[in-house]
């Protein structure tokens, strides 16, 4: 995986944990709601495992600020995470969480984003 696709890969991590935590399965459909747990449970370890590939990519090849700006992402990301994780046993207050923090992770990943993007753009201006 490239660094490039650290951010993407930080987003499905975060919205398979939103799915695994919010989602409470109707008796109607039950069986497809479990297949769907299922899925969001096995997407969030291979995304996870990516993102790590990915930011190990960073720490290996990118510019300070976007190193530093990755692990800012991935420090959020781990935080919000065993927010979300407390909040699990009600719904609302898990949805809540799952929104605020939403947008707390999305700003850090356009943040890192544009350190990626100065990267690659320094890469092609050397070359």
């Amino acid at each position: 995986m490239t660094y490039e696709e650290f951010g993407a890969s930080v987003a499905r991590v975060w919205h398979a944990a939103g799915l695994l935590v919010t989602f409470r399965p109707k008796l109607v459909g039950y069986v497809h709601g479990l297949l769907l747990l299922m899925r969001a449970q096995k997407s969030f370890e291979v995304e996870m495992a990516k993102s790590v590939g990915a930011l190990s990519n960073i720490l290996l090849y990118a510019s300070s600020d976007t190193q530093e700006k990755a692990l800012d992402v991935y420090k959020t990301l781990g935080a919000k995470l065993t927010e979300l994780g407390a909040s699990a046993r009600d719904p609302v207050e898990a949805s809540d969480v799952y929104g605020r923090a939403s947008g707390e992770i999305g700003d850090k990943v356009v943040l890192w984003r544009k350190a990626a993007q100065d990267d690659l753009a320094l890469a092609d201006e050397v070359s």
